[in-house]
């Protein structure tokens, strides 16, 4: 800071002993009100903080004839005051009040008694006539000589009621100032205030208005990037109105980002693909798909590394609502930009409202074939004209003979609407038209031409493969031989008494009449409503007797067939003792007039029994 040299005429001083009169007095008041207009003018013109506290200190040695001042600042956590803007006083100094000696304004602090601590706590001014011999100056004392200082006065700077700091000034004599100097100073000090809050306001107002500079830069390009993200979607949903569907909206997404694209469905299955640059997406399985980094505002996006030389892949989540229909892929940009991330997401959303629509149509013609198929399986009062046309709308042509699959879950499954949504899904890539799919309580039925039954087969192991490598639950399947769709009321008997008679096994195939041994045989070539006599010949006797005496002999004698003619086997089945058993088994050869030790008589009682569990059991 520059230090004052005395001029031929001193320092304009208003330590006066004498009141001030005429023209010197008016030029007095006319000094200070120019001076006060200078500090005025330097706070409009925004002049940086620094230069101004230099002003304000000048102003006061020039008006007051002081050697040198200081403008002395609270620091940030108000813990000390720091000289911020002086004038006349050394480097030295000022380096070793704000950095050796702190004017603490601590309660207890070392150095907290200073004049310039009790100006800002007190708030009142505060006189130092001679510093050589004032006891309360304390430490400072020695430094302040050595800077050539001998007297001194501080007041306090306010800013409304805020204390900022202190205005000090030093003399190189000892002095006292008058009162009238003190009112000058404060008046001096009140002015620095008053420039320091409208500095402070100043600077905030600027940081406001660069605030709300970058903010209407953000918002100009928010809405350039809304008016983009508007002709994406305007865009994509051409693409889609003008009947091109899921593919070409994949395409065209795949153009307009220069990334291969491709959408799965909740299954994984693939429904579009559209490659870029050579590249074709293939979607990562499920646990390289775990090791994903979120990508953007979208919830459930991410990005998936790759250890191939693909590059990595973004995994949108299409979703419509709450549901989600299917992920849309492509492959990441090293260099990704704000509109390309929108389009994947605008993307995702074109995409949803045409899975969505696709999938209402799907359903409407899943629907009227699942109809056709519950009438024709009812059996009752087919019209053979009517089924034929109502056929030909969804495209099965029931003139030919056709096979009738089942599919269902061992453990009843109480809704076979997940079954029925994951035979459909697998069902995807086959002609539709030439399936129907009806539910039927907790499974699904499935009719196909004969000549597609490899198809069927396929399309049943896959649902099996699908549903156990997703929910751990195993299915059961079967299918029939084939009949005419007049008959799919006895084919659908077929597949039933299969699910019913056949014993679960682990990894058993699709079951089938040919390789279903004996309950295949009496499916196949007997009709149960035409052997009804052979029924009542063996099993109506025994259920009869025990309805009559509240016994167990027809449930005894299924057990005892069903497990191999063992007696302690069918104890332990019943939950009886082996005796019982025999006892109930004595008594049905009586009811009977047979022994169950004759093979034929042993083999009819068995056939009977399958025959009665056809009749009276459906798949429940």
């Amino acid at each position: 800071m520059p230090v004052v040299e005395p001029t031929d005429e001193g320092p304009v001083s208003a330590d006066t002993s004498r009141p001030a009169g005429g023209a010197g007095e008016a030029d007095e008041l006319t000094r200070w009100v120019g001076t006060l207009g200078e500090l005025t003018v330097a706070v409009n013109e925004q002049r940086p903080l620094p230069e101004l506290l230099e002003m304000i200190a000048r102003t006061a040695c020039r008006l007051l004839g002081y050697e040198s001042s200081g403008v002395l600042l609270a620091n940030e956590d108000r813990a000390a005051l720091d000289i911020a803007g002086s004038w006349g006083l050394s480097e030295a100094y000022i380096h070793q009040v704000n950095f050796e000696r702190p004017l603490d304004l601590s309660v207890d602090g070392e150095y907290a008694a200073s004049p310039s601590r009790r100006s800002f706590t007190d708030g009142v001014p505060t006189l130092i006539d001679d510093i050589a011999s004032d006891t309360t100056y304390g430490p400072w004392a020695t430094a302040a000589q050595a800077a050539g200082h001998r007297s001194m006065a501080s007041v306090p700077l306010f800013s409304g009621r805020r204390m900022l700091g202190t205005l000090n000034v030093y003399g190189t004599r000892p002095r006292q100032l008058s009162p009238t100097g003190v009112q000058l100073l404060q008046l001096l000090a009140n002015q620095a205030g008053v420039a320091l809050e409208t500095q402070e306001l100043l600077a905030r107002d600027r940081a406001r208005l660069m605030e709300l500079g970058q903010l209407n830069e953000h918002l100009n390009d928010h809405r350039n990037l809304l008016l983009a993200h508007s002709r994406i979607h305007d865009r994509l949903m051409t693409v889609v109105q003008r009947a091109g569907g899921l593919t070409d909206a994949t395409r065209e997404l795949a153009e307009m980002t220069s990334c291969a694209v491709c959408v799965t469905d909740t299954s994984g299955a693939i429904l579009s693909s559209a490659g870029h640059g050579g590249l074709v997406v293939v979607p990562p399985d499920a646990d390289a798909a775990a090791q994903s980094t979120p990508l953007g505002r979208t919830s459930g996006a991410a990005v998936i590394s790759s250890d191939t030389a693909m590059p990595p892949l973004a995994s949108i989540p299409i979703r419509v609502g709450e549901e989600t229909l299917g992920t849309l892929w492509a492959t990441y940009p090293e260099d990704p930009d704000e509109l390309r991330l929108r389009a994947f997401e605008q993307a995702a959303v074109v995409i949803g409202q045409t899975l969505l629509l696709r999938r209402a149509r799907e359903d409407a013609e899943w629907q009227l074939r699942g109809d056709l198929l519950a009438e024709m399986l009812a059996g009752d009062d087919i019209d053979l004209g009517v089924v034929l046309a109502r056929g030909d709308r969804v495209g099965s042509n029931l003139r030919v003979p056709h096979v009738l699959g089942i599919l269902t879950s061992p453990d009843g499954e109480p809704d076979a609407s997940r079954l029925m949504g994951q035979v459909r899904s697998q069902a995807a890539g086959t002609p539709a038209g030439r399936l129907l799919l009806a539910r039927r309580e907790a499974s699904v039925v499935v009719a196909a031409p004969a000549t597609d039954v490899d198809m069927l087969f396929q399309l049943l192991r896959h649902t099996r493969q699908r549903i156990l490598s997703t929910t751990g639950r195993t299915t059961r399947a079967a299918v029939s031989s084939s009949v005419v769709p007049t008959r799919f009321n006895e084919a659908l008997r077929q597949v039933i008494g299969l699910l019913r008679l056949v014993p679960e096994s682990p990894d058993e195939p699709v079951l089938t009449l040919e390789e279903s041994g004996l309950v295949g045989f009496m499916l196949a070539d007997l009709d149960p409503s035409t052997v009804s006599s052979l029924a009542e010949r063996w099993v109506e006797p025994l259920r009869r007797y025990d309805e009559k005496n509240n016994a167990s002999l027809l449930a005894t004698v299924r057990a005892y067939t069903d497990n191999h003619q063992n007696t302690a086997a069918t104890a332990a089945a019943l939950f009886v003792h082996a005796n019982t058993v025999n006892l109930r088994l004595r008594r049905a050869e009586e009811v009977l007039g047979a022994s169950l030790s004759n093979l034929d008589h042993l083999t009819a009682l068995r056939a009977s029994l399958l025959i009665d569990d056809v009749k009276r059991n459906p798949l429940r």
